[in-house]
């Protein structure tokens, strides 16, 4: 088999309204759900590794491998939510290995990362032995083989949901161990599935794991407060989560951002273990994935606070985002805002920082009314529905028939909308949705009754019968339930803010795939934000003939990916960000100014 031949081979986008996948991804949730909690592995971990405080320091520090370039400037680059469709994954991959990029724009190309951080959802849609091997090894591994001898840049994963479906047992097996693991070229160094790591001298990045409990359990919170104490005062930490916390923050229940600013409250209580002094650290930016798009937010105290979800998996739209977000970020006295960040385009045109854009994102929705024929499997399904209800119809009378089909489609799409949605909404929303599928019941009938009516009296009482109206109203009623489900996505998701994940999902699109690579120098943090629109199909990859080069990737683009900045260079300097204990004492004090006085009396 050529090389081309094991590319057609492997697995494509994943299919997420295949009724098959969707019982088995039910059942890791139902599990996981019951179970989780009471298999958590990261207690495992911490058991196992008996490292002392010296040695987990020295496993800490990279700054060896990161080789500095002319100017004293390190390099390294963050990709998070790979592993779904070969093409958009190994894309991805292949411009992460490639020595140097030449983007619009810029001066000088940008040189390979000498590390590279994942910030979960390694695969999709568990995470199965295979699906690691085809979905993540070797794609990456065809794009920067590995060269025995060579020296390795090491390579830091925190898992996301999907690799937790599994209880994290074959992600520990593959990236948490002693020895190092090959992927590629790059090196595994890590020994749990969190992290601290220092990159320079005073630059730390930390990678915290919040399962899908969305919490920091106490030997991670113990390991963080262990790693603090060894690093030196005023460290500028870049913090890495699964989940951007932030969308939530104005949730009260929003377990993810707690667990961000739980990590962001041991920064801030870091003291020196002899002096009890503060450290002071700063946390510089704040980077995540799950969310498959990319956008940047500002903060009032200057962390960028950064999503960037597009190593392969599924695009997610960005018209939802907020422009603004409060939160309580290291204090419960006062809250912080975050800005959608803006910039402009070549014609002085100022947008918000958004990829795809906003109006993109919009656009794209209207794939949906093409629903049946991107996932025929699910729509097959309502088709069958529609068949064995039409059958019902048939043999009782109408009215009685109609009432019961409406409330058998409300009260499946509503469970389901509210399950997702989580808002009484998703119940006023079902009950159109229902209407909707009860009337295309009704004409659909109406049409196929005079096509069987010469076949009801020698048929009505026979299977005969039933095989006829299936083979009529499946094909049929497919194409009609499948088009109302897409339609009422797209409503869902472009006016009441609901089914993004669904709605998406449901087209499956590689599309507008980024990743970000990032340079440090003394006090500052540049963040390169690097996208291609469109990803190569299946048959658009070559062999490379450059492939007797054994660094070389194993096959290229037919044509140019042409990669280019989806975001301004984000310059941060490190003296411009407050620490995150100023920025908690700037809370309180702005709270204790604005509190009335002893004479002054409390209102409502």
């Amino acid at each position: 088999m050529s090389l081309l031949d094991e590319v057609r081979a492997l697995p494509r986008m994943v299919s997420w309204f295949n009724p098959i996948l969707l019982i088995k991804l039910l059942l890791n949730v139902v599990i996981a759900d019951i179970f989780g909690q009471y298999a958590d592995r990261r207690l495992i971990q911490s058991a196992l590794d008996d490292e002392t405080q010296e040695q987990k320091r020295e496993r800490a520090s990279i700054v060896g491998d990161l080789e500095a370039d002319d100017e004293g400037a390190i390099w390294f680059d963050y990709v998070s939510d790979s592993g779904d469709g070969f093409d958009s994954t190994y894309s991805i991959a292949y411009l992460l290995a490639q020595p140097h990029l030449t983007i619009g724009g810029l001066e000088k190309p940008l040189p390979r990362g000498k590390a590279l951080f994942m910030g979960g959802d390694e695969v999709y849609p568990t995470s199965q032995r295979q699906d690691y091997i085809d979905k993540f090894r070797t794609p990456y591994g065809w794009a920067l083989p590995n060269i025995h001898g060579d020296k390795h840049p090491p390579i830091f994963l925190i898992p996301g949901n999907h690799d937790w479906y599994d209880g994290l047992t074959t992600f520990l097996a593959m990236f948490c161990r002693k020895k190092q693991s090959a992927i590629g070229n790059w090196r595994t160094r890590q020994r749990r599935s969190y992290f601290a790591v220092e990159l320079k001298n005073g630059w730390w990045l930390w990678g915290i794991d919040i399962a899908l409990t969305e919490d920091m359990d106490q030997p991670q919170a113990d390991y963080f407060v262990e790693m603090a104490e060894a690093m030196p005062e005023n460290a500028r930490i870049i913090l890495c989560s699964a989940e951007p916390g932030w969308y939530y923050a104005e949730n009260k229940k929003a377990e993810a951002f707690r667990s961000l600013d739980y990590a962001a409250g041991i920064a801030r209580d870091a003291k020196d273990p002899k002096s009890k002094q503060d450290k002071n650290f700063k946390i510089i930016a704040v980077l995540s994935g799950d969310t498959h798009h990319y956008c940047r937010y500002e903060s009032d105290f200057g962390t960028q606070f950064i999503t960037s979800g597009g190593g392969g998996a599924f695009l997610h739209g960005t018209h939802q985002l907020p422009s603004k977000i409060e939160m309580d970020w290291v204090t419960q006295h006062r809250k912080s805002l975050l800005s959608l960040a803006k910039t402009s385009n070549a014609n002085d045109e100022v947008a918000e920082v958004c990829y795809p854009p906003k109006s993109r994102s919009r656009l794209l929705l209207l794939r949906n009314i093409f629903f049946p024929f991107v996932n025929p499997a699910f729509s097959t399904m309502l088709g069958l529905f529609y068949g064995v209800l039409g059958l019902y119809w048939l043999s009782a009378s109408p009215p009685g028939s109609a009432i019961l089909t409406y409330v058998i489609f409300y009260a499946g799409f509503a469970s389901y909308s509210y399950y997702m949605n989580q808002t009484p909404l998703a119940l006023v929303t079902s009950a159109f949705h229902a209407l909707a599928h009860t009337l295309a019941l009704s004409l659909l009938l109406k049409f196929l009754i005079p096509l069987f009516e010469p076949l009801i009296g020698e048929f009505s009482s026979s299977w005969t019968w039933w095989t006829i109206v299936l083979i009529w109203s499946v094909p049929l009623g497919g194409i009609m339930a499948g088009t109302l489900f897409g339609v009422g996505m797209l409503i869902n998701c472009w006016k009441f803010n609901m089914d993004h994940n669904d709605a998406f999902g449901a087209m499956r699109l590689g599309l507008y795939r980024h990743f970000l690579r990032l340079k440090i120098t003394d006090d500052q943090l540049t963040i390169y934000s690097i996208g291609i629109d469109k990803t190569p199909r299946r048959n658009q990859w070559l062999d490379n003939p450059d492939s007797n080069d054994k660094r070389s990737s194993r096959i290229i683009p037919k044509n140019p990916l042409d990669p280019k900045l989806i975001d301004d260079p984000i310059v941060i300097d490190a003296n411009d960000v407050l620490s995150v204990l100023q920025v908690s004492k700037r809370r309180s004090a702005t709270l204790a100014s604005e509190a009335p006085s002893p004479s002054q009396p409390l209102t409502a």
